[in-house]
């Protein structure tokens, strides 16, 4: 009977303790995430979609900055577009890199197309931290020192 019992437990204990790889998960903001064996977060479709400019802020005097786009968007492929009115301005694809201090941390690579005559704060401060505030507002935050946060509002 004792061996019947040390055997169910270690396999409650096993069957609990054990996740399967890219297994869907909500973390402490709510926000989907994957997880996989070597404990890497991926944020999944959250950032997926049309996201409208809401406000800058931040930098040296706290005021933000005059961004030239007015929204971005994102498809599943970590593609995304920065447009302003019809007008492509800039692309490029989304990385995600570890950071020390923040969960979900990003990195705007360039693309092809960028309108050289527009200078976009976006792609030049291109790290920043992810940040929800519910589902609909999306913060990319600069980790430190007279940087600019850029604050979107999803349109979709």
């Amino acid at each position: 009977m004792l061996q019947k019992t040390i055997f169910l437990c270690l396999l409650v204990f096993a069957l609990q303790s054990c996740k399967k790889e890219n297994q869907m998960e909500e973390d402490a903001i709510g926000v989907g995430c994957m997880v996989f064996e070597d404990t890497t977060l991926i944020i999944g479709d959250t950032l997926v979609g049309t996201w409208n400019l809401l406000s800058t802020s931040g930098g040296f005097a706290g005021t933000g900055y005059e961004a030239n786009f007015d929204k971005m968007t994102i498809d599943a492929a970590k593609n995304f577009e920065l447009i302003t009115g019809a007008d492509l301005l800039a692309n490029g694809s989304i990385e995600e890199i570890d950071h020390d201090f923040f969960d979900y941390y990003i990195r705007l690579n360039p693309g092809d197309v960028l309108n050289t005559t527009n200078y976009v704060d976006l792609i030049e401060d291109n790290e920043k931290a992810v940040e929800f505030e519910g589902p609909d507002t999306l913060h990319l935050r600069s980790d430190c020192c007279d940087r600019f946060d850029t604050h979107f509002i999803r349109a979709n």
